[in-house]
């Protein structure tokens, strides 16, 4: 990630920030590391201008969403219609599979496709916050895999965040999605947590209108600019309407 002092601050000077910013990112890249990334807020001009001008692509418009578990559905019903495994009872490989599965056709900034392998992103989401081993879930419907969803306790022991969400293609529009937010919303009631917080590309329509279904507010938004080490990423990618997965997967 990039944290850098904002361009319009006073005594700022943007062309040599730009310059500072592109210097340290390429050092970065040419060290092994696949993405820089950084988040910024879609009304700050000048560093966009900046990161733009150090080599920077817009990858995606983040949607920050927010439900109160309190008012959420308990997840009764989804217990009558699914089972369920968590961390603890699932190997890494078997989370691994998963994962990449649910990766196919997803909407959920597509240009980070491919550039990271799978045991380093759901590494990246382990570390995203506090690690919640009993809220890692993968959904099973008579027996086989259909989705999973990654929750860990943030770190101001208010909310539980969303690190990822995905549905596997043969299991969508089945309602796999509501019972993953069902059954985590109940499991972060348990832990005393009073919301439940995700972010979602702007692009993937479907997610958007099935969380806000769900009972999610939007909070905000930021715009997601990467720079990476095998050539320049794609910038936001507009597609039909259609299940994917959810969590800004690359966005850690």
């Amino acid at each position: 990630m990039l944290f850098h002092s904002p361009a319009a601050a006073e005594g700022v000077d943007g062309e040599a920030l730009g310059k500072l910013v592109g210097e340290i990112s390429q050092d970065a890249l040419g060290r092994g590391m696949t993405i820089v990334q950084s988040l910024l807020d879609p009304r700050a001009d000048r560093d966009i201008e900046v990161l733009s001008a150090a080599g920077y692509h817009l990858l995606a418009r983040l949607i920050y969403m927010r439900l109160d578990v309190a008012r959420s559905a308990d997840g009764g019903g989804s217990r009558q219609a699914f089972t369920w495994r968590n961390f603890l009872q699932f190997s890494t490989e078997q989370l691994e599979r998963v994962v990449a599965g649910t990766y196919a056709g997803s909407l959920d900034c597509p240009a980070l496709a491919g550039l990271r392998e799978v045991p380093d992103v759901i590494a990246g989401h382990k570390s995203a916050a506090a690690f919640c081993p009993r809220a890692w879930l993968i959904c099973y419907v008579e027996g086989s895999p259909a989705g999973c969803i990654l929750v860990n306790d943030s770190r101001d022991g208010v909310s539980a965040e969303v690190a990822y969400m995905g549905v596997l293609p043969a299991y969508r529009g089945r309602g796999v999605a509501t019972a993953l937010v069902g059954r985590s919303a109940e499991l972060a009631r348990r832990r005393a947590r009073s919301s439940l917080t995700l972010s979602v590309d702007a692009d993937n329509r479907f997610a958007v209108r099935r969380y806000l279904a769900e009972g999610f507010s939007q909070e905000g938004s930021r715009l997601a600019y990467a720079a990476c080490s095998r050539g320049p990423l794609v910038g936001p990618w507009s597609g039909p309407d259609g299940p994917a997965a959810t969590g800004a997967e690359g966005l850690l």
